[in-house]
């Protein structure tokens, strides 16, 4: 199935729980079949924040969408295999790098569009 709609949301250089809570709340405002989460900016992460995601993607599955991680790294990477959330939580490990690096760096990071294969 190819999704119609996709949509990327980069996450900031900590992915706290505060910061998990910013993801979901704009995960929610799209209309998007399939969110993805870059956190190739973000070296760290809080098992709160991995808390707040794995309830994120039990909400859209329900609502038939889904949420994908790309781009994790450094100790935010160490958590995810820690606490075994690869059968939890799917990566996005195919997506080309040039589609993960944000056009600018805001707060408020624009979504983008793309069209992936699930």
């Amino acid at each position: 199935m190819v999704a119609s709609q996709s949509v990327i949301f980069t996450a900031n250089e900590r992915l706290s729980h505060d910061e998990a809570c910013r993801l979901s709340e704009l995960a929610r405002r799209t209309a998007a079949q399939v969110i993805v989460f870059d956190l190739s900016h973000s070296r760290d992460a809080s098992t709160a924040a991995f808390a707040r995601l794995v309830l994120l993607r039990r909400e859209l599955l329900r609502r038939g969408r889904d949420l994908w991680l790309a781009g994790l790294s450094g100790r935010a990477e160490s958590l995810f295999e820690v606490h075994r959330l690869e059968g939890i939580l799917p990566r996005l490990s195919d997506l080309p790098a040039q589609e993960l690096k944000p056009s600018r760096r805001t707060n408020e990071r624009p979504a983008r569009s793309l069209s992936i294969a699930v």
